[in-house]
């Protein structure tokens, strides 16, 4: 799940889909079917791309559709789009190998009565995962092992608060953090206000994000989590979380 929006969001999921793109070429070309083609007709699909669709589901709201806890995107003609608009029809992508599909699980609001479908039921279950109340299987064996693996209804909240932070990766946590910073700057400038003044509201910023750090570290202490884990989660260094953990050996000490 994409916990954070972070800068550039709409690139980002360009960039994964082009290497998604890539890699679903290569293993085509490595394919029994493939190799098993005359060179002409290898040379003819030379350019011929596997479908590819790509999935997002986000804890935020989705770009371009503030509110829907569902969009897609795919490859439209202008033309088309224009002439279909004219006819009050809907346009067909050129490509239907080249798809887009984002969820938005807060924006997801039906009740368990008006779950409809797949999709439906997971986008339900994700949601309300952390309520701490019985969730349903929907009669599928699949999503009665999601919810003996989630076991939100034994787990203590602040487990559930660490979980929600281990599952940001530190370039979701950088790009957030950078986007604050920048943003900060742009907002302090554009009110006219002094280069120094900027630079303090990015430091709070960059302070509170370091705070989180700590904490999700500190957290992990606490339950004897290995230091390895605690560096790849908590993107401190091995030095600061052995640091943290003296300190807080000299607390307990006390």
């Amino acid at each position: 799940m994409q916990r954070l929006e972070g800068g550039f969001f709409i690139d980002r999921t360009m960039l994964y889909k082009a290497f998604h793109i890539i890699k679903g070429r290569k293993e085509m070309e490595l394919s029994e079917e493939f190799k098993a083609l005359s060179e002409e007709q290898k040379k003819y699909r030379r350019y011929e791309l596997p479908e590819c669709v790509s999935v997002w589901i986000c804890n935020f709201d989705l770009p371009g559709a503030k509110g829907e806890f569902r969009d897609e995107w795919g490859l439209y003609s202008n033309f088309a789009l224009k002439t279909m608009a004219e006819q009050k029809k809907v346009a067909v992508p050129i490509s239907m190998k080249n798809k887009y599909i984002f969820l938005s699980v807060p924006n997801f609001k039906k009740s368990v009565e008006e779950v409809n479908g797949a999709v439906d039921k997971w986008l339900y279950l994700l949601n309300h995962a952390k309520d701490g109340n019985e969730l349903p299987n929907f009669g599928s064996e699949i999503m009665k092992d999601a919810i003996e693996r989630i076991k939100v209804a034994n787990a203590p909240d602040e487990l559930l608060a660490a979980q929600e932070k281990y599952m940001t990766t530190k370039e979701d946590y950088e790009s957030w953090a950078a986007g604050l910073v920048i943003h900060a700057r742009e907002k302090a400038m554009a009110e006219g206000r002094a280069e120094g003044k900027a630079e303090g509201q990015v430091e709070g910023h960059a302070k509170g994000v370091e705070d989180t750090h700590v904490q999700t570290a500190l957290d992990m202490l606490a339950d004897n989590e290995p230091i390895e884990k605690i560096v790849k989660y908590s993107h401190l260094s091995v030095e600061k979380v052995l640091e943290l953990r003296e300190s807080q050996a000299n607390c307990t000490s006390k």
